[in-house]
């Protein structure tokens, strides 16, 4: 009787331990570094370009969580932590401030993820290429 309790926990944690692996690897396919190749439109009835930015940066990892970083040209830097979800070609997003959240989604294609914001006071076209060179596992 031990050796059947002994080999059914030995299965059990095996199974388990499957499961927690497979589980940090859930979005391997978009796991990445993403870098802004481009961005157009306006914030309120300012333009934004491409110019307008040092770097745009959206860091997805393999776990569901997510970092975006940016720098205004000559002004501040922002950064922001988040988690992710990725479905049927759609990047939701959500990022916490306390008790507020902001659910974003984004297109996913072949390695670029696409943003757009549609909005009064934001018009937002924003275009994010994937650094096969700086990947997040």
């Amino acid at each position: 009787m031990k050796k059947f309790i002994r080999a059914f926990l030995l299965a059990a944690l095996s199974v388990f331990m499957v499961i927690a692996i497979s589980g940090c690897a859930k979005y391997k396919e978009v796991a990445g570094t993403y870098e802004m190749v481009s961005i157009s439109g306006s914030v309120n009835d300012i333009t934004i370009s491409t110019e307008s930015y040092e770097y745009y940066t959206i860091i997805l990892e393999a776990n569901g969580k997510a970092t975006v970083k940016s720098k205004a040209k000559g002004g501040s830097t922002y950064e922001a932590h988040a988690t992710f979800s990725y479905s049927d070609g759609k990047i939701k997003m959500v990022t916490k401030n306390g008790s507020a959240s902001v659910t974003e989604e984004m297109d996913y294609a072949d390695g670029v993820i696409t943003y757009i914001v549609n909005t009064d006071a934001i018009k937002l076209n924003i275009v994010l290429e994937k650094n096969t060179g700086n990947d997040a596992e």
